[in-house]
């Protein structure tokens, strides 16, 4: 394996053993009830990852040690870095996953039966209604549709159909039966409702997202109060500027140069919960 691969896989698998270990205590963290500021989070992490290096330099270190535990909860210290790593790791999760859902990815035997169904059908329907225009008019519009969204569709649309046409459908013996267009309705609810569930995950995912930033805020701002006091009279005082201050700083100093950078850690919700017309 060619010595970069490896040293992205071998940052992959720590962002992955991170993001373990985030999660089985971030369900603990008590945030304060304020949301914060929209922020550069590629910038944040990179700023909390230099803030991680700083604490362990033995200086700073040993001034922190000095602060009482009630004052300041000194597992922070050592949860920043894991926090940053896990924040990156979810972000590329709710990245693949937004990137799966908006394929609209489903179990390839459902839409083979689906399918089938739905061409199946549309040519019993359009054989015996051929010579109805009001029926015709309404599966011309089906014939157009593309997507699992426009499947579940058109599997609803041709069950109302049967129904309303269903004493002239059920005299062809060969191709109609009498649950015909309930098993369409089934088969409509049922890709729906894996969709939904796609969604519901994603919502779930970038939820934790967005609590994952809320937290590494909260822990950011914690440290640099605390190490802001105790270096209130020396040089390292400057070190410890809040996550905003920090990137504003940034920005300040990018529009020097050129336009500010985008943010690659950004997201955006999820799509609207499919419903069938």
């Amino acid at each position: 394996m060619p010595e970069d691969d490896l040293s992205v896989e071998l940052e992959l698998l720590d962002m992955k053993a991170a993001h373990s270990e985030v999660m089985s205590w971030q369900e603990s963290v008590e945030l304060p009830n304020q949301t914060p500021p929209h922020l550069n989070r590629q910038k944040a992490v990179s700023h909390v990852l230099s803030l991680c290096k700083l604490l362990k330099i033995p200086e700073v270190a040993h001034r922190f040690t000095l602060i009482h535990d009630e004052l300041l909860d000194h597992r922070i210290a050592d949860r920043l870095h894991p926090l940053a790593l896990a924040l990156i790791y979810q972000f590329n999760l709710v990245k693949d996953i937004k990137s799966t859902f908006s394929r609209g990815k489903l179990p390839p035997k459902l839409v083979e039966e689906a399918s089938e169904m739905r061409s199946r059908l549309m040519s019993m329907v359009s054989y015996n209604l051929e010579e109805d225009p009001v029926a015709m008019v309404k599966i011309s519009k089906l014939k157009s549709g593309t997507g699992y969204l426009d499947l579940a569709s058109d599997l609803g649309a041709l069950a109302l159909i049967i129904q309303e046409y269903e004493e002239i459908l059920s005299k062809d013996h060969r191709k109609y039966q009498p649950d015909c267009a309930s098993e369409a309705q089934k088969m409509q609810q049922r890709i729906l409702t894996l969709l939904n569930d796609n969604r519901i995950h994603e919502q779930n995912q970038i939820n934790l997202y967005y609590r994952l930033w809320s937290i590494l805020y909260f822990y950011y701002n914690e440290i640099c109060s605390a190490g802001n006091w105790i270096f209130r009279r020396t040089e390292w005082a400057q070190r410890f500027q809040t996550l905003a201050t920090r990137i504003r700083k940034d920005n300040v100093n990018k529009r020097k140069d050129k336009d500010e950078e985008e943010d690659e850690f950004e997201i955006e919700e999820p799509a609207e919960e499919p419903k069938a017309e």
